[in-house]
């Protein structure tokens, strides 16, 4: 925003915080989604269906909209809170927990689920990596 003051004025920087706020807004939407879909799911795989609670199951609306709920919660609120830059290591931290958890929920989900990827194997063989 500041580049586009100086570069082109009040009216872009403006534009600039409303591009940056839809932006945002979607990932934060997005991974608010993906967590409340995901979540139950893992916890049936790895506890069985039958050892998790409706409450915090499958159940779109009631496990998901409680999964939702949590990681708003515990994860986006107090992440959106500080107003130091010196208070962000935590917020840092906490979003690096956030990022490792989801690429060991989706590498857990790639070699576990057989319904999602029948043959490892071939799966890797065919996998377009520089596309």
């Amino acid at each position: 925003e500041d580049f586009a003051e100086h570069s082109w004025g009040i009216k872009m920087a403006k534009f600039a915080g409303l591009c940056n706020i839809s932006t945002l807004l979607g990932g934060v939407i997005s991974y608010i989604v993906f967590i409340k879909s995901l979540t139950p799911v893992f916890l049936e795989t790895v506890f069985g269906k039958d050892n998790v609670p409706e409450a915090i199951g499958t159940d779109q609306w009631k496990g998901q909209i409680v999964w939702g709920t949590v990681f708003l919660l515990v994860w986006m609120i107090p992440l959106s809170l500080p107003r130091k830059i010196g208070s962000l290591e935590y917020a840092s931290s906490l979003c690096t927990v956030s990022a490792i958890y989801l690429i060991l929920c989706l590498i857990f989900l790639f070699f576990t689920d057989r319904s999602l990827v029948p043959d490892i194997g071939e799966s890797i063989k065919k996998a377009d990596y520089f596309v």
